[in-house]
Parts: structure tokens; C-alpha cells; sequence
């Protein structure tokens, strides 16, 4: 009997396509199959490869193709997990690897709980350096810090099979679904160790769409939306799924904001779906509110502001310039109430923020309207004597650390990796960091007291 079938799509991903097969034959768990998808790759290297594992592992490694169709990774994965001989499965990237006992841990971890889910913890690889990513954030508690990456989850077929629960073809943002599989799954668990290698590369297909798509979320999140699924559950859980959709639209919307503002326009033409998505499940989230005792409700602020934004400065020629202003002055805003919060005397203090990437360039384009003193650095020596603004360029911490009186981690996760890391290999005390959590961020923008 095939325990778990491992599913590998592969899109112009030769140079990387060894290691990860490799990874998977060599499985630790022998009763397993490797299932590669070939989502009609412009490169022939892909195939050649592809076939030579396929013969050489005939009884466990095989090959599929799409057929003169590229139906993206969500599309590709579908035609695995159909294909697939094994009770559980488990999606992968071609340019990742896994652990070799990942397999057999985290099926004996299923066996034992009975789990229709099993998350493990990744160690995340970007630009010579590394830091852990929980897979261990409960949906039902914290929807705004859900990790929504499918791989990290050994899954049972039957789950997607009796519910359809099959990914979103023909897009990037096809992720979004393994919210839906927790909040479906009966029963879930999680081994707290990085079994999953995920590189991060710049020139990889999701950090473009990132960069470059706004409406992929939205079409995604509708077509979620419509599943049966979704319809069967209870209102605590609908709720947190509406949650973590408005969190994946304000990312991306913001990292628009931030990389591409030439592309704010593909806001205005999606505008439209924004609206209807959000006001038609805003009546149902208030009467969730009742049930799940969050002091809080969500107003559509931000959209409305974006809507009211739009209508008025659609013909101005600076309308992207005067968007990122106002998007800008709202995260200001809370940040500096947040900064009064936990810093005293926060107007005399030298700050330093630790982390020279989109949200620490965002953070520090904030700061320079203020009368804040302030340096920035990075752990990546490439990035020192880097100009990320008009006024600032990126330090070594050598250079800034006798004038920081406050540390400001500026990260989306990966938060107390960092914050041992400052403690431990660079001898800061604690009390100087402080963790400047972007979720806590994109709640106070879209969840605002009832009462304001």
C-alpha cells in the first residue's frame, strides 16, 4: 500500500529538479510514491530530467504532463493528487527540498492522532541567510498570522476528495485554499520541526506575482468563496476564513503599494470585486462577532477609503503618488500610537531598524515624515551602503549600534528567530528590541473599534 504520495510540479526549474528528486527517493519512508507534473515547461531540460528519475525509479517515481496547457501550480497539483495512489499526500515546490525522514515522521504522526492534517515547521532560506517558519498557528486563534503555504501539510486524500476541496487552477495564488482544509479537517497536527526547505528565490514565480498581480487574490479568494465547503461551515469558522481573505488582500495590496505602484490601476479595474467580497459577508461577520467575543468589528475602512480615494482622484495625473500618501499617513498613524505604547519617551530616542527589505524600506519612508532620529541596518552585509530612501541608505550595525537607543524589528514573521539571533550572536539586551509585528498592523487597519 502507497502511504504517501509526494507531488512535485515543475515549471522551468531544471537546475533545482535533482536535488529535490533526490530528496524525495531517498525518503527514509519506503512505501511511498514521487509524482512529478510537468505544467508544459518552455524548458526541455525539465523533461529530460523528469524521464530520466522515471526510468531509472520505475516502481516509485512517475512523470505527468498537462498537455500543451500551462494550468498553473494549482491546476498541476490537481492532476497529481488525481493520479495519486497514496492515502496521504504532500505538495512540493521543485525549487525546495524536504528532510529525508520527513516522510515517515509525519505519517506516523497521522496514524497515531488519527489527523486528517499534519503541519510541520520550515527553515526558510533567502539571501545567505535562514530563520524557522511556525507551522503551528492555530487559523481558529490567530487568522491574521497564518501561514497559508500548502506544503508545510501532509494531507489526506480522502479530505479533498469528500469535500472537493481541490486547489484553484490556473493561478498563483492557489495557496489560499489550505485555509479552507483547516477549518474543514477534522482533526489536525503539527510536529515542530523544519522537515521543509523553502528557498526563497527573487526570480521565482510567486515573489513575481507578489510584485506584479493585486486581482489574483481577489479572483481566488471568490472562487473560494463558492465552494460547497465554505458554505457548510459554522459561523466561528466563517469568520476566521473572511479574516484571513482581508489579511491576503491588504498584503497585497500594500506590497503593490510598495514595489509597483504603476499597477494601482490594476486596483481600480478589480475595485469592483473588492467591494462585492467584502460587503457581502459584512452583515454575516457582524453577527459572528456576537459569537466568537472579539471586542472589535470590521468597518470595511480601508476599502472604504480606497473607494471614496479612487472616485474622487481618478483623473489626476499623480493619483498613484497621492495613493501611497494616503496609505502611507493611515500606517503612520498607528505606528507611531503603537511606538508611545511601548517605548517611553519615544520622541528622544535614536531608533534602528533592524531589516532593510520591502517593509523595513515601507517603515522607514513612514518615518522621514516624522521628527523621529533613526538608522537602518540589515544582516545581509550585501545591502550595507545600500540607498533604500532620499535620506537613508543601509548601515552595519558596527557602525549605528553606540547611537541606537531602540531596536525595531521590521519582518512580516519570523519574529523570535530574529530576536535570539540579536540576543544571541550579537550580544543586544532584549529590552532594546522591540518586534514592529506587520500583523498587528494590518489589524488596526481593517478591524476598528466599534465605537470609532
Amino acid at each position: 500500500m502507497i502511504k504517501i504520495s509526494l507531488i512535485i510540479t515543475v515549471y522551468n526549474t531544471s537546475e533545482y529538479l535533482r536535488r529535490i528528486f533526490d530528496s524525495c527517493i531517498y525518503q527514509t519512508l519506503k512505501d511511498i510514491e514521487i509524482i512529478a507534473v510537468n505544467d508544459n515547461s518552455p524548458n526541455s531540460r525539465d523533461s529530460k530530467i523528469m524521464r530520466e528519475y522515471e526510468n531509472k525509479y520505475k516502481n516509485k517515481f512517475r512523470c505527468l504532463w498537462s498537455n500543451n496547457e500551462n494550468l498553473g501550480p494549482g491546476g498541476a497539483r490537481n492532476m497529481g493528487i488525481i493520479a495519486s495512489n497514496g492515502e496521504y499526500f504532500q505538495v512540493i515546490d521543485a525549487d525546495d527540498y524536504i528532510e529525508l525522514d520527513m516522510c515517515e515522521k509525519m505519517y506516523n504522526k497521522a496514524v497515531t492522532d488519527g489527523s486528517e492534517l499534519v503541519a510541520c515547521h520550515a527553515l526558510v532560506l533567502k539571501n545567505g541567510t535562514s530563520y524557522i517558519l511556525c507551522g503551528d498557528v492555530d487559523l481558529r486563534k490567530n487568522p491574521l498570522s497564518y501561514n497559508q503555504q500548502v506544503w508545510k501539510y501532509l494531507v489526506k486524500k480522502s479530505l479533498i476528495l469528500d469535500n472537493q476541496l481541490f486547489f484553484p487552477e490556473k493561478t498563483v495564488a492557489d495557496d489560499c485554499i489550505s485555509a479552507l482544509w483547516y477549518l474543514t479537517a477534522n482533526k489536525i497536527s503539527v510536529i515542530k520541526q523544519p522537515f521543509y526547505h523553502w528557498i526563497r528565490r527573487e526570480d521565482s514565480f510567486s515573489s513575481r506575482y507578489l510584485a506584479e498581480s493585486f486581482s489574483e487574490v481577489i479572483l481566488v479568494l471568490e472562487k473560494i468563496y463558492s465552494y460547497p465547503a465554505y458554505s457548510m461551515l459554522d459561523k466561528d469558522s466563517k469568520y476566521c476564513f473572511i479574516t484571513f481573505s482581508r489579511k491576503l488582500i491588504y498584503l497585497a495590496f500594500m506590497i503593490v503599494l510598495i514595489k509597483k505602484p504603476c499597477l494601482l490601476f490594476d486596483l481600480c479595474v478589480n475595485i469592483k470585486r473588492v467591494v462585492s467580497l467584502y460587503y457581502s459577508e459584512f452583515n454575516f461577520v457582524g453577527e459572528c462577532m456576537k459569537t466568537t467575543n472579539i471586542n472589535c468589528s470590521p468597518k470595511k475602512q480601508l476599502i472604504d477609503h480606497t473607494i471614496e480615494y479612487i472616485c474622487n482622484n481618478i483623473g489626476i495625473s499623480d493619483f498613484e503618488n497621492n495613493v501611497r500618501d494616503f496609505y502611507e499617513q493611515i500606517w503612520l498613524d498607528y505606528f507611531i500610537n503603537q511606538l508611545s505604547s511601548i517605548v517611553p519617551e519615544y520622541e528622544s530616542k535614536t531608533y534602528c531598524l533592524w531589516g532593510a527589505g520591502v517593509f523595513g524600506k515601507f517603515y522607514a519612508n513612514c518615518l522621514e515624515k516624522t521628527n523621529l532620529k533613526f538608522v537602518i541596518t540589515d544582516i545581509n552585509p550585501i545591502k550595507h551602503g545600500t540607498k533604500i530612501t532620499e535620506e537613508h541608505s543601509v548601515s552595519s550595525w558596527s557602525d549605528v549600534e553606540e547611537h541606537t537607543d531602540v531596536i525595531l524589528v521590521t519582518l512580516y514573521d519570523g519574529f523570535e528567530s530574529v530576536k535570539s539571533e540579536l540576543e544571541n550572536d550579537f550580544n543586544i539586551d532584549s529590552s532594546k528590541i522591540n518586534i514592529l509585528d506587520i500583523n498587528n498592523l494590518i489589524e488596526s487597519v481593517l478591524i476598528t473599534n466599534k465605537d470609532k
